[in-house]
Formats: structure tokens, C-alpha cells, sequence
């Protein structure tokens, strides 16, 4: 399973996009999905975390389940 973690990590990054109507993304749109994610979730996932999930910014340490599972919950997967 963890050989297969990349492609879902790209399709959860598709998923999200769409979701946020986004074609292109800039580092400035994860302000924009932080606040969709918190209205339609209730769940907080920061600016920052959204910039190491699309490669904007270096990460040292893996996602949380919280992360993943909230992201997963804004697109529609429970």
C-alpha cells in the first residue's frame, strides 16, 4: 500500500481542486480553501499545511489523519 500513497495523494490534491473550483493553483488559493474547508467541514486545516500538501512549501514530517481525513471529507468521502 504505501507504493500506491502518491497516486492517491494526487488525486486527493484533483479532488480538492475541483471541489474549490480551481484550475491553476497559487499559493494564495490555499487561503481560499482553508476558509471552504472550514465552512463546509467545520474542520480547521491551516494555509500553511495546504502549502506542504501542493508543494508550496517543504515538509519535514508526514500529514496527520486529521488532515487527510478532513480533506477527504471536504470532497465528499466519508
Amino acid at each position: 500500500m504505501e507504493t500506491n500513497l502518491p497516486y492517491y495523494f494526487d488525486l486527493l490534491k484533483k479532488y480538492v481542486l475541483s471541489k474549490a473550483g480551481i484550475a491553476t493553483l497559487s499559493p494564495g488559493d490555499c487561503k481560499k480553501i482553508t476558509l471552504d474547508i472550514r465552512k463546509s467541514t467545520g474542520k480547521y486545516v491551516s494555509e500553511t499545511t495546504l502549502k506542504r500538501f501542493f508543494g508550496f512549501a517543504s515538509k519535514k514530517y508526514n500529514f496527520s489523519k486529521f488532515t487527510i481525513n478532513s480533506l477527504c471529507e471536504y470532497v465528499g468521502y466519508n
